[in-house]
């Protein structure tokens, strides 16, 4: 078992819905990264303070005296571009206390330090005849460095700090989704109303259709009015086949042609002229409620997809090897049903 290995012999941790902000803290705390974190955090500082030590002994008048009147300039050449690159790994070691952007900031030291390597190299090749004490130990105090802000990486590895921060990264989107969650609700709602009005309309005019259906009494027009709504029959079947844009226009082309002519000829008959009309109307409507509803389900998947039920599964694979339990409304009820004898 590791120094951090801490689930054993532990309660179950219970998570309430209500103060989810603070999971990842209280976790933190569970797997004792607060301590591992104050812990880093001062290795780091200690390993810096060693680090500047190493850099002011290079300044040291003594250390220049080491250096023969012959090197003298390459020693003010080289000397303050080594200063300057170690200047430049320490200001990429300033670590903050917040163990989320620890990886970003090792991320950042990692690039601090292959930039030092790269700009230290010649002035420690040109000056390690005359100062190889103190380059050795300055290289020393940088892998010491390296080493104390890489230490932490097996530690959070071990306490699965992982699905903390990705935990951590869900709740704050969970959160921030609230306020998109509402307006799609709003909007779900004057879908529903939409599509109940539209529902009653097609309702009332398929009313008005059979009115003047029944008062046709001239046979030549009863034909048109029968292949009208075989017609539009047809084209209401294409029009829920979700074809492309293209395809759908070119299925629809000769139908609607064809349906022109009829309602060309309807115009003499007043009865068969009101059925086409209402037809009409049908038809608007009918397309409408059919993109009231195409917007209804497309807004349903998305409500879906920000349900609290959507991220709380998410939450529970992240949570499994803390061996915690979500609470809400629904799970104490569970939990009250499970404790109650049957009568």
């Amino acid at each position: 078992m590791g120094l951090f290995d801490i689930f054993g012999g532990q309660s179950q941790l219970t998570l309430d819905v209500a103060t989810m902000e603070r999971w990842p803290e209280r976790l933190l705390r569970r797997q004792r990264l607060t301590r591992a974190m104050d812990v880093y955090l001062k290795d780091i500082e200690n390993a810096k303070r060693e680090l500047l030590l190493a850099k002011q002994a290079l300044k040291d008048p003594a250390v220049k005296d080491k250096v023969p009147e012959r090197a003298s300039i390459i020693y003010e050449e080289h000397l303050p571009a080594l200063l300057d690159a170690v200047n430049e790994l320490e200001a990429g070691a300033a670590f903050v206390d917040n163990i989320f952007l620890v990886e970003d900031q090792q991320e950042e030291f990692r690039k601090a330090l292959e930039e030092f390597k790269e700009a230290s190299q010649k002035p420690h090749d040109s000056l390690k005849e005359y100062l190889g004490d103190e380059l050795s130990r300055l290289r020393e105090c940088v892998r010491n460095l390296e080493d104390a802000v890489l230490s932490i990486t097996p530690v959070l590895e071990e306490t699965h700090f992982k699905n903390i921060k990705e935990l951590k990264v869900l709740i704050d989107t969970y959160k921030a989704t609230r306020s998109k969650e509402e307006r799609l609700e709003e909007l779900y709602e004057q879908l529903q109303r939409e599509i109940d009005e539209l529902e009653s309309k097609k309702l009332r005019i398929k009313d008005k259709i059979s009115y003047y259906v029944e008062r046709s009494r001239n046979s030549k027009f009863q034909e048109l009015i029968a292949e009208e709504a075989q017609l539009i029959d047809r084209i209401e079947d294409i029009k829920n086949r979700d074809y492309d844009a293209a395809d759908e226009e070119r299925e629809l082309k000769p139908l609607n042609q064809r349906l022109a002519m009829i309602r060309k000829q309807m115009i003499h008959d007043v009865t068969a002229l009101n059925i086409s009309e209402q037809r009409t109307f049908l038809q608007d409507t009918k397309d409408r409620l059919r993109i009231a509803k195409k917007k209804l389900a497309r807004v349903n998947e998305l409500l879906e997809e920000l349900s609290f039920e959507t991220f709380r599964r998410k939450m529970v694979e992240l949570l499994e090897p803390f061996g915690a339990r979500i609470e809400d409304a629904t799970t104490i009820l569970e939990d009250e049903e499970e404790h109650v004898a049957p009568q």
